[in-house]
């Protein structure tokens, strides 16, 4: 087991106090390494390393602290990331680039490959958040975890949100840059039925009360903001009554659900609190938007559809091409049949090579078409203006309709001869 020492290194002039360290101690105990990073001057401060780490084979025992964070990061890179991989690690890292886009957004997440000096291979997620700034300081929140068979981010959030709405004051600004990831959050006393809100991000679209009845609450916000073909789901899955029963052997339960407006929220309930007995007394109320998730799903399944529709359309249309094909091969056979019963007769024969050529060019012609089909499916179809006899197609659709009425009246129509 690590030692205090070799878990936790601050810095003696850091501002921040003992409850802030104790909050971030239980937060963050699933992260190997943690550090508190100024990004206008690279200076940083090693809140947690834990041992046997690579981070800690740079830093040693002695807890060396770099010039800066930039050179830190180079030192790790050079040691432990492959060199394939160097350049996006150092871009990413860079106190440069890490204020750049913490300016507009309030966390970043980075995942990157390591390897260890006896060559193991591990992936790690950096998580930064943003802290307090002003005109001087630019200070975040950098942390560091083996994220080797570790679940979903989303359930990370969620199990670190729960421990530090149990642990820490709601206006601790780690907690804060973590509930970010919701637009709603709330706490419920499931036995008092009662509500209190944690944050809302969202006031215009999420304007619910600040505390109350969960029950009147509910119905409220179904009725007035909830689609009306998921209101009744919606109100069975918030009646909080039945949640012991069915959170008795889950930490979270979820639903997604439809708004009035079109968007598309996710609402999970988490487990916070239970009695002696493991019944359920207190649940989290976390809601966030998944409109451009939905979005996206409503695209791909319209490219399914159109895919399965042109799928369709093409086995029609060879289904149909076959049939047609047929016609023309029945008259080059029906025309060879009727040429070797008449070998003397020149007439008949003459008729009859007309008649095979006529449906030979009738086949070429259907051939071409499918080929122009494909043609047109891989964008290389060039569109010709070509003049042709209509007189003469409607004489061979004649004529190909006259070889399917039977060899029996073909006779009798070129040879004049009432064979009836």
């Amino acid at each position: 087991m690590p030692t205090q020492k070799e878990e936790l290194q601050l810095n003696t002039q850091q501002d921040m106090s003992s409850e802030d360290m104790y909050v971030l101690k239980k937060l963050f105990t699933e992260y190997v390494s943690l550090y508190r990073l100024e990004l206008n001057s690279g200076k940083y401060e090693i809140l947690r390393l834990i041992a046997n780490t690579n981070a800690k084979q740079i830093v040693g025992e002695e807890y060396r602290i770099f010039a800066d964070y930039d050179e830190f990061t180079r030192r790790y890179a050079e040691t432990f990331i492959p060199e394939t991989e160097q350049e996006e690690f150092l871009d990413w890292h860079k106190c440069e680039n890490l204020k750049k886009r913490l300016q507009e957004k309030e966390r970043l997440t980075y995942y990157y490959h390591s390897v260890s000096k006896d060559g193991k291979d591990s992936y790690y997620e950096a998580y930064a958040v943003k802290g307090k700034t002003d005109g001087k300081n630019f200070y975040i929140f950098l942390g560091y975890r083996n994220v080797d068979g570790i679940l979903y981010k989303e359930k990370a959030i969620q199990e670190q949100l729960q421990r530090a709405l149990d642990e820490a004051k709601l206006s601790n600004e780690i907690i804060e840059a973590i509930a970010k990831s919701y637009q709603y959050i709330s706490r419920i006393d499931i036995s008092k039925n009662w509500f209190e809100e944690i944050s809302n991000r969202a006031v215009e679209n999420m304007n619910y009360k600040k505390s109350g009845e969960v029950f009147s609450g509910n119905r409220n916000v179904c009725k007035k903001l909830v689609a009306e073909e998921y209101q009744e789901a919606f109100l069975k899955f918030t009646d909080i009554t039945t949640l012991p029963v069915r959170m008795k052997n889950e930490e979270t339960i979820v639903m997604e659900y439809q708004m009035k407006d079109g968007n598309w929220h996710k609402l999970r309930f988490i487990e916070k609190k239970r009695d002696k007995d493991g019944n359920l007394t207190h649940v989290l109320c976390a809601i966030r938007s998944i409109s451009d998730v939905k979005k996206k799903e409503q695209e791909l399944l319209q490219q399914v559809a159109e895919a399965r529709k042109d799928a369709a359309l093409k086995s029609r249309f060879l289904s149909n091409m076959s049939h047609d094909i047929r016609t023309p091969i029945n008259g080059i056979i029906g025309m060879t049949e009727l040429a070797d019963r008449y070998p003397d007769n020149l007439e008949i024969q003459k008729k009859c090579r007309e008649k095979l050529l006529e449906s030979a060019r009738h086949l070429v012609s259907m051939v071409n078409d499918i080929l122009d089909m494909n043609k047109l499916e891989t964008e290389q179809f060039v569109e010709n203006d070509i003049p042709f006899n209509l007189a003469a197609v409607l004489n061979r659709v004649n004529t190909d309709q006259q070889m399917q009425a039977g060899k029996k009246r073909l006779i009798m129509l070129w040879t004049g001869k009432n064979r009836s």
